[in-house]
């Protein structure tokens, strides 16, 4: 199914056909029993596939039918890379680049990434790049995406194809190069179908230059002498075979040089050009030395011999059918392209100049005959065909017998010839009479919706003096008063502006709220810290021995008492300063006898210095407006 997951398996068909096409979508067709499996496992939009190759077919009809034999259903439809004929490209693409890269930009943007994401085909991916060189520059507007990139195979050579990988559950766009096989050439093996070789049967032989072009004249954009030609092709002679290409669907976009423009309808004639047919189909014996897939496939060049009509052609295998049946397997290569091939392709071309109502063309034109019996469009929108609706004989003829019948006097309408190019009004007499404004005036007219006068009288001109009061209204739109003007130029706005202006110097702005009125100032540039009053305690206590101390500092002392006598060489402190006793006096160094206690004065606080409180800053000139 479309998700990729096995239905089932068909085992035992009447009959399958498998058709591959190197230049359109190949078909399929498988014709089975009528069972209540067959029945469950044939479904439209269902996917077959046949081996690992990774080719599949899209079941596109069913069919039913009775006969004596039984009853049977046939399923058809076209094999996988019919997939992209149900995309169209939406928008103008002019692309320069390998051929390869513009195929899978081509899928990328309508099916991969879209802008609209309901274009987006499920589990399709693109594969790896092969790096093949041919380079081309081309413009691509409203086609098929599936036809247009047939289109590049048909001119450059580059195949491709979507495969099924059932194990990733994903399709991949992948694309190829064919190879040169033929006998004129020793790169690699040989492939030479002959009867000498016994591995050619039933053979059909055909050659035609019916629609041979191998000249082209390509009118891009452009009127007259003005419009853009280029030639493509250089054959001379009998064998010269020129045909018109109608290319003004060919755009000079901006960003295009005059070269790439040229590379552009360069590539539109190219591809448009016919080759001569050469065609060649034939049954090949499967079970011989060349085999199919291995030797030799699609797209490749091999080699024919027909000795008895002293013929040799290298050609390119454009299309393989398989046919299996109760005949067994069968493979019949087609090499070159048939006539009917070549009406396929007229009918599908995407350059606009096929021959069939089924062709491409730039939407909404009326579709004419070039000088070569092809079709393309006219300048004629279908719109103004529209218009055509009613009309029961000739427009001239009609339109010339309406000249006398003007109401007034037909004869003196006009006494002269009208000026060429000008805007005819009537005059106070009510005749015809050319005024001084050109056509090409009048057109700029065109899309206004209401008086002229009253848009520019509500326009400023582009190059004008405000007034005073303009500016004023204008100032106290951007910065009323109260507003603060930042600038790290020193011009005041009071210079710039108008108005007053007060400077603000050296402060910070902070936003107003509960703690912070609007308006209101403070703070400081530096902090000085202040301690709060303290102690500071220290004790000993020893036996016979002396206590000396040292309290360096501008303030704070140790006082200290006595306790008991000291009998040695040190004076003995009175008993004021004994234990029973009051502190002795204060002093930056003392000593005392044994069993002495110090303890620490109170100190009385004091600064201790300062220190500053910016954040990081940016300094800038600020005003506060006035009035």
């Amino acid at each position: 199914n479309t998700s990729i997951q096995l239905q089932g398996i068909i085992d035992s068909p009447k009959s399958f056909i498998w058709h591959r096409s190197f230049t359109q979508s190949g078909e399929f067709e498988i014709i089975v029993p009528m069972t209540q499996e067959h029945t469950r496992l044939c479904q439209i939009q269902y996917w077959i596939t046949k081996d690992e190759s990774g080719e599949f077919g899209i079941i596109e009809s069913l069919e039913i039918t009775q006969s004596q034999e039984g009853e049977w259903i046939k399923c058809s439809g076209r094999l996988g890379s019919s997939m992209l004929s149900s995309r169209i490209i939406f928008e103008r693409l002019t692309l320069s680049n390998t051929v390869e890269n513009i195929m899978r930009t081509l899928v990328q943007t309508c099916c991969l990434s879209p802008e609209d994401p309901k274009r987006t085909i499920p589990l399709l991916q693109l594969g790896p790049l092969q790096g093949f060189t041919p380079i081309v520059t081309m413009q691509v507007t409203y086609r098929n995406l599936n036809q247009t990139l047939y289109q590049l195979t048909m001119t450059h050579q580059i195949g491709w194809d979507i495969t099924l990988d059932p194990q990733a559950k994903k399709l991949n766009f992948i694309c190829y190069q064919p190879t040169n096989r033929s006998s004129a050439q020793s790169s690699v093996a040989k492939v030479v179908f002959s009867e000498n070789y016994e591995n050619l049967k039933a053979t059909q032989y055909q050659r035609s230059q019916r629609f041979l072009s191998n000249l082209a004249l390509v009118g891009g954009q452009g009127e007259g002498e003005e419009r853009i030609l280029v030639q493509v092709g250089d054959a001379e002679g009998y064998q010269r075979k020129e045909v018109f290409i109608n290319a003004k669907d060919q755009r000079w976009e901006e960003e295009l040089s005059e070269q790439e423009y040229i590379d552009v309808l360069i590539q539109k004639g190219w591809q448009s050009l016919q080759p001569e047919v050469e065609f060649f189909e034939s049954e090949v014996d499967v079970n011989g030395s060349t085999r199919i897939r291995q030797d030799f496939d699609l797209g490749d060049t091999v080699s024919i011999e027909m000795g008895q009509w002293n013929m040799q052609i290298h050609v390119q295998v454009t299309e393989i059918s398989e046919v299996f049946d109760e005949m067994g397997l069968r493979v019949i290569p087609i090499f070159g392209q048939s006539l009917g091939g070549m009406q396929n392709q007229f009918e599908s071309d995407t350059s606009g100049n096929g021959s069939s109502s089924t062709i491409s063309l730039p939407i909404n034109k009326a579709v004419v005959s070039d000088s070569n019996g092809q079709l393309t469009t006219g300048t004629v929108t279908a719109q103004e065909v529209a218009m055509l609706a009613g009309v029961s004989s000739s427009l001239q003829t009609q339109l010339n017998g309406k000249q006398a019948t003007i109401i007034g006097a037909a004869s003196s309408v006009t006494t002269s010839n009208l000026t060429a190019s000008r805007a005819t009004v009537s005059d106070a007499g009510g005749k015809i009479l050319s005024s001084n404004v050109t056509s090409t005036e009048l057109s700029y007219v065109s899309g206004v919706t209401s008086a002229l006068q009253s848009q520019l009288n509500g326009k400023a001109a582009s190059s004008h003096t405000h007034l005073a009061s303009q500016i004023t209204d204008f100032l106290n739109k951007v910065y009323p008063v109260g507003a603060i003007y930042l600038s790290t130029v020193s011009t005041s706005p009071a210079t710039l502006f108008g108005g007053s202006w007060t400077q603000i110097q050296n402060r910070f702005l902070v936003s107003a709220g509960a703690t912070y009125g609007a308006g209101t100032t403070g703070g400081s540039e530096t902090h000085t810290h202040t301690s709060a009053a303290h102690n500071h305690g220290a004790g000993h206590e020893g036996g016979d021995g002396d206590l000396w101390t040292t309290v360096t500092g501008a303030s704070g002392y140790i006082y200290f008492r006595e306790d008991g006598t000291v009998p040695y060489t040190q004076a003995t402190w009175s008993a004021s300063h004994r234990v029973s006793g009051t502190y002795g006096s204060t002093s930056a160094t003392v000593g005392g006898g044994a069993d002495v206690r110090g303890y620490t004065s109170t100190t009385t606080p004091a600064a201790t210095g300062s220190s500053s409180t910016n954040p990081p800053y940016l300094s800038v000139y600020m005003w506060q407006r006035a009035a």
